[in-house]
Order: C-alpha cells, then structure tokens, then sequence
C-alpha cells in the first residue's frame, strides 16, 4: 500500500514536472505592431506632415469613407474651345525662322492670354508658348491644360494668372477636402512619375499652397503615382502609392498627409 501511494507521488510530480517543460515550449505573445497600426514621420515642413501608415489602417478607414476622386468636366475640341475663349486667349502657330507668331485658323500655339485679373501674357514675355501645343480647356476652373516637351503638362489659370503647372497643377488630378478647404492635385512633368501639390481655397479659387517633396529617401521620386486617394477631415488625407515597376520596392506602401 505505501509503494503504490509512493509510485503516486512520483508520477504525479513527473506530470507537474512535464507540463512545466511543456509550458516553457509555448510561444511568449508579443504584440502585433502591424495589427496595431502605427505612423512613422517620413517628412515635415511648415505646410505638413506626411506619415507612412499600415495597410490595415488605411483599408479600416477607406471602408468607412469611399475614396471620391472628383471629376471635372472638360472640353478636348480645339476649335469649340478657341470659339469659347475667343475674347481670352490668342492662339497661332509660331514660326522659329521668322522668331514670330502666324495667326491661323490651325494655331494651337499661344500668342497672348488675358486674365481675368486684367493682366495679359504674350509669347514674347513667356517664350514656353511657342512650345506647347492645346490638350484640354476645364471651363469650371477655368484651366487649360496644354502640352509641352517629352508629353509633360503645361497649365495655365485664366482665372488667377497662374502659369505653369507646377503652380496651377492639372484638374485631372484634382481631389477635394469634404468641405472644399483644400484640393490635391498633380501634374506630368514627363519624366514617368508624376508630381503633387496643395492648393488652398481662398473663396474665389484655388491657389497654391504647397509642394510634395520629390525624395524622403535616398532612392528619389518616392511619391510617384498616388491612388486611392481619400479625405477624412479638411487637414487630413490618406493614399497609396504606386510604381510602374511591379519589383518590391521601400517606396511603395499607405500614407497619410496632415496639413498644417
């Protein structure tokens, strides 16, 4: 009777003995920091901030609030556009031998601009409208959209005497804060990636705001192309960016914009 309540005793601490050496195999939880979502500041200036997000927070919030790209109407017909600006803007073709502008019925060159400021813009003052060629008039924001070297955008602003699409951007890519506050928008330099910049409201028309840096890493061109773009307050937007390259790359992922 006292060897079995021995050989009892024995097994019983051999079992506590195991289930120890068991517990001491099992994996030590640690905390998921994708799962969790987190921000790294990738960039700042006085005019924003820009964060590399997770993708589940940036999904999490798109299926709360749709991506809403804004689509502005245009008018791609050269000869309706030259009728409907006809008191606005001159067009012609320009003759590099003679160094001046032919005013013909063809022309998609520009000769002279008047703004709606009351300023007006010739060739000779601005020689890159001996160089451009029409796209594209958005009568709603009274933009022209013209065509320069290697295919790249070329904008001007009738209605703020904007010229350049650095500053005046592109309505194609134009994306707007919920209220209107702030709009993305972007333009081709034709160099691949395109570029981006912030326009602020300031009860008439956008104007500019600011620039998006073309590098945040040694590689360069870090914000190529911006998809899914989408506004969750008047000073914060979300989007991914894109390559055309399909290679893994540190520079594609989720951000977030908070503007100052």
């Amino acid at each position: 009777m006292l060897r079995i309540a021995v050989l009892g005793l024995v097994l019983l601490v051999l079992g506590c003995q195991q289930r120890e050496k068991v517990q001491e195999r099992l994996p030590v939880p640690v905390k998921d920091s994708v799962a969790m979502g987190f921000d790294s500041l990738v960039f700042e200036n006085d005019t924003m901030k820009i964060f590399k997000i997770d993708s589940p927070q940036y999904l999490l919030r798109a299926n709360l609030i749709k991506a809403k790209e804004d689509t502005l109407r245009y008018i791609s017909d050269f000869q309706t556009v030259k009728k409907l600006l006809r008191d606005r803007v001159t067009f012609g073709t320009y003759d590099y031998d003679a160094d001046s502008m032919i005013f013909d019925e063809r022309g998609q060159q520009i000769a002279l601009v008047r703004f709606n400021t009351g300023d007006t813009m010739s060739y000779h003052r601005q020689p890159a409208f001996t160089e451009i060629g029409f796209i594209s008039y958005y009568p709603t924001e009274e933009v022209l959209v013209m065509e320069g070297g290697h295919t790249s955008d070329y904008t001007i602003n009738l209605k703020t005497g904007t010229v350049g699409a650095e500053l005046a951007g592109n309505p194609l890519y134009i994306v707007r804060s919920p209220k209107g506050t702030f709009q993305l928008t972007g333009w081709f330099p034709g160099q691949e990636c395109s570029s981006y910049l912030l326009q602020k409201n300031n009860g008439d028309s956008y104007v500019f705001y600011s620039t998006f840096p073309d590098s945040v890493t040694d590689y360069g061109f870090d914000f190529c192309h911006m998809i899914g773009i989408y506004w969750v307050s008047e000073h914060e937007f979300y989007f991914r960016n894109t390559f055309f390259s399909a290679t893994p790359d540190n520079r594609l992922g989720y951000f977030k914009v908070v503007i100052k």
